[in-house]
């Protein structure tokens, strides 16, 4: 019986016929063994053939010849199966064995030439070098870009001639807190080329923010052994062998943290505008020229979202850049509307961010800054002598971007009043009013307690009226001089004492009162204003600046007014 066909099949096989598929995947630069087994024309083992066969890889590709000048002489022990060992260092999707040889005269046939029934790859054992341009592993300073809009480069390399494979990635990869991103990655790597034997993908983009990780094989490759994946590899990334098997896939063999990503942009997506707080809160006003502040603080919640529009939630904790002093606000200098007495120029006031705002990090990746207990004074002069109004301060954000240069986006939907000031917010409500403390004139008996009037007034659009909602001003004994002297004052021989009903004032009044300097004691008590109020001064001087405390006279016994009087006459 001759021989009618030659295979090439896996140690330890029994070559039941000639269409058996027994070569397994192997892996480059390692070792590996076959069999050249002679088939008789029924697909058993010639078992006495004696003759010399040479042997061939071929790369069925391109029919390139990967190994040749094998030769091996069949003697009658060697019972039909021949041992070969070789090694390929290069990797190839598609290799067969192929077994010549020449008979001789005593066969029918003058040669026979065999390629093995089951072609085999050889694979790299691993993507041994991983990198990306995206080379920051950090919060910390360094290489950025933005989120789901820029893109960046990831390179596999197996460090393996002639493969030419794409690499894959993972779609469950995870985040810098090992949270997992499910699609969070987009792009493709290309296929591995010589003479770099990179694989490099430049489209690539991350949509969330701080860092991206590759675990061990989350870069692979699961296709370059297509031709051996129904029965010649194990489904895994085993490198080592179990049953003469190796794992179909291979991957990356060592972990790569990337980073950092930032967000595209900043949008404002919830404002408050805040209300101020009256200084006299039981009366509902403050005085224009005294200090008021919030009784709800204006607040800004501004929310990072990466190119396609989505939130990036990992923009808190180290990988939030904004701090409070990235919110930059234009000092306000007059009221947003309320006109002067000039009825030209709005009422000026002066803004006092003497307390550090808050900025809170909401962990969802939106940031709520909130203004501290800022002092608002509205300038005390004559052109805001008007009717009582609401203010209405205008607080415009002029910026709102964080140490990486990421930008608040100028067209936020909720908040944007003109070109110049994008982000607005208009704190309002409380009440002002122009005020002045006054005093009159009053005389009596030097027998009896003699009682002063000293209140508080405001401008009601047309005249001082008495600020009967004023319970809150605290004017002191102690502020008033008598006669530029102190407290007992000498009347005539005697002496009177001065004294206060109203500390603070109630319903805009003191009760400043003096106790009378008995009989005969008659004169008068010059009435001063030491250390008063800002706010409750007024221009008693008629120099055009609200910077005088009021005086009055008490006068016991016959009352002759007050020395700026000019002219005095009874009427009968």
């Amino acid at each position: 019986m001759v021989v009618s066909s030659f295979n090439c099949i896996e140690p330890g096989t029994i070559a039941v016929n000639a269409n058996i598929k027994q070569v397994y995947t192997k892996i480059a630069g390692r070792g590996f063994e076959l069999n050249i087994v002679a088939l008789d024309v029924h697909g058993g083992i010639k078992a006495n053939y004696n003759k010399t066969v040479s042997v061939e890889i071929i790369n069925l590709l391109d029919n390139a010849i990967v190994a040749s000048d094998l030769s091996f002489e069949f003697t009658a022990a060697d019972n039909g199966r021949k041992a070969y060992s070789i090694n390929l260092s290069q990797a190839y999707q598609n290799l067969a064995c192929k077994v010549s040889s020449t008979l001789g005269s005593s066969d029918t046939i003058n040669s026979i030439v065999t390629t093995s029934s089951d072609s085999f790859s050889v694979r790299p054992s691993s993507f041994s070098s991983i990198s990306s341009s995206m080379n920051n592993p950090t919060s910390a300073v360094g290489v950025t870009t933005k989120a789901g809009a820029d893109f960046f480069s990831i390179t596999a390399s197996t460090g393996v001639t002639s493969y030419t494979g794409t690499p894959k990635y993972n779609n469950l990869l995870k985040d810098h807190n090992d949270s997992e991103q499910k699609n969070k990655l987009s792009g493709n790597f290309s296929a591995a080329n010589e003479p770099s034997l990179d694989a490099r993908g430049t489209n690539f983009q991350y949509k969330e923010v701080g860092l991206l990780k590759f675990a061990v094989n989350d870069i692979y490759d699961d296709s370059f052994t297509a031709i051996d994946q129904v029965n010649d590899c194990t489904d895994d990334f085993s490198n080592v062998l179990v049953n003469g098997k190796y794992g179909c896939k291979f991957g990356n063999v060592d972990e790569l943290v990337i980073g950092r990503f930032v967000p595209d942009r900043f949008e404002v997506t919830a404002h408050t505008d805040g209300t101020f707080e009256n200084s006299c809160v039981t009366g509902g006003f403050t005085y224009i020229g005294e200090a008021f502040t919030y009784n709800a603080a204006p607040s800004l919640t501004v929310t990072a979202y990466n190119g396609e529009g989505d939130i990036t939630q990992n923009y808190t904790g180290d990988y939030n850049k904004l701090s409070d002093v990235d919110f930059v606000i234009a000092s306000p200098a007059a009221d947003k509307i309320q006109k002067g007495h000039d009825n030209s120029t709005n009422v000026q006031l002066s803004w006092d961010p003497n307390v550090t705002p808050t900025l809170a990090d909401n962990g969802d990746g939106s940031l709520t800054f909130t203004l501290g207990d800022d002092q608002y004074t509205y300038t005390h002069e004559a052109n805001s002598i008007i009717a009582a109004f609401i203010p209405k301060v205008e607080l415009n954000f002029t910026a709102i971007t964080d140490s990486d240069g990421v930008i608040t986006k100028q067209d936020s939907p909720l908040i944007q009043l003109s070109t110049d000031s994008p982000y607005t917010l208009t704190p309002t409500e409380s009440e002002l009013r122009f005020g002045r403390l006054n005093i009159d004139n009053s005389h009596g008996p030097e027998l009896v307690s003699l009682s002063s009037p000293v209140y508080t007034e405001y401008f009601n659009g047309s005249s001082f009226v008495t600020n009967t909602e004023d319970s809150c001003t605290a004017i002191n004994l102690s502020q008033f001089s008598f006669n530029s002297g102190v407290n007992p004052i000498a009347v005539a021989s005697g002496s009177s004492t001065a004294s206060i009903v109203n500390t603070p004032i109630a319903a805009g009044q003191i009760g400043l009162a003096f106790t009378p300097p008995c009989a005969d004691n008659t004169g008068s008590i010059d009435i001063n204003v030491d250390n008063l109020f800002e706010w409750l001064k007024f221009d008693w001087d008629g120099d055009g600046n609200n910077d005088n405390s009021p005086t009055a006279r008490a006068t016991f016994g016959i009352y002759k007014g007050n020395q700026k009087q000019i002219y005095f006459r009874e009427v009968y």
